[in-house]
């Protein structure tokens, strides 16, 4: 393997806010926000982890928190950098397995994802997750699919 991932640490939010991927901080952005907002606003009651290559540089970061929308339902995340492409096998094969962990206080889980993600998406399936692409949610008019997963026996 050549990914460790921790419990994340504010330090790594800033240094992944510098080098985000394109896509990532598309939607950040379309939603109203910056990344550094977005992954320090993550730290507030969140479950959050970090994936790093052998040199430390951080390659993603991922987790889920309370959603304030609807009770016992939880918001899922994962942000990139560049690197996320050069470690991609390690990336779908280690992140799969928190998403047990990430899901597991919630009954049901979602979030929005651009509709351009394409390999985002494509994970998200293969990680169990539906999404809805029959219809368009716009956010900074941008488009985006909504995706959620119903989590069993919490």
């Amino acid at each position: 393997m050549n990914l460790n991932i921790t419990k994340a640490e504010k330090c790594d939010a800033e240094s992944l806010c510098e080098a985000l991927r394109d896509i990532d901080e598309l939607e950040i952005t379309s939603m109203g926000g910056t990344p550094r907002e977005a992954l320090l606003e993550a730290f507030e009651g969140g479950m959050i982890y970090t994936a790093k290559d052998k040199a430390g540089k951080v390659v993603c970061m991922f987790g889920s928190g309370d959603s304030e929308y609807e009770k016992g339902s939880g918001v899922v995340w994962m942000l990139g950098s560049p690197l996320v492409e050069k470690y991609k096998k390690d990336v779908i094969r280690l992140t799969k397995r928190f998403v047990n962990k990430i899901t597991s206080p919630y009954k049901r889980v979602y979030n929005f994802i651009h509709k351009d993600n394409s390999k985002s998406i494509r994970w998200l399936e293969w990680c169990g997750f539906n999404i809805d692409k029959s219809e368009n949610h716009e956010f900074g008019g941008e488009s985006f699919y909504f995706f959620h997963k119903e989590v069993a026996d919490v």
